[in-house]
């Protein structure tokens, strides 16, 4: 099997989005397209690649930005949020532990990973009142729009 063509990948991915462009001029629309590239490529791979990451959702109203990311299993002291130089950058890490004991032997097994995202914010947000919430493993950022020119 021949991997597929980086054009292939664009078309697939604008066909799905139903013909929006792949790259929108709004930074937060273009992580969606992200998002579509890479559910075509799973596709045309034949859904051989793992998922990189959790769950972003970036949504702009009338009023705000509004980033959202699924951080299932990850506890609310192991998450750091910081904006700086124009950037959102979310640090979020899991640890786990488990055993089993019986007559003669102990299992114990340990797991940790860490998860790093960083994005540019859109020129408009008011860094100066963002607000973050974690309820339910989704941490939502909360970004007002600037008022005025």
């Amino acid at each position: 099997m021949s991997l597929p063509s980086l054009g292939d990948i664009l078309n697939l991915a604008k066909n799905k989005a139903d013909g929006a462009p792949l790259l929108a001029p709004n930074p937060a629309n273009a992580f969606c397209a992200l998002g579509s590239a890479m559910e075509a490529l799973k596709s045309l791979a034949g859904q051989q690649i793992p998922e990189l990451g959790s769950q972003t959702r970036i949504v702009e109203t009338d009023n705000a930005f509004e980033i959202s990311m699924a951080l299932p299993g990850v506890e609310e002291k192991h998450i750091a949020v910081s904006i700086a130089g124009g950037m959102l950058t979310i640090k979020a890490g899991r640890k786990s532990e488990s055993g089993n004991a019986g007559p003669g032997f102990q299992v114990s097994q340990r797991s940790c990973g860490m998860i790093q995202h960083a994005m540019s914010l859109p020129p408009g947000a008011d860094t100066e009142l963002s607000v973050v919430r974690f309820s339910d493993g989704v941490l939502t950022v909360s970004l007002p729009k600037k008022s005025g020119p």
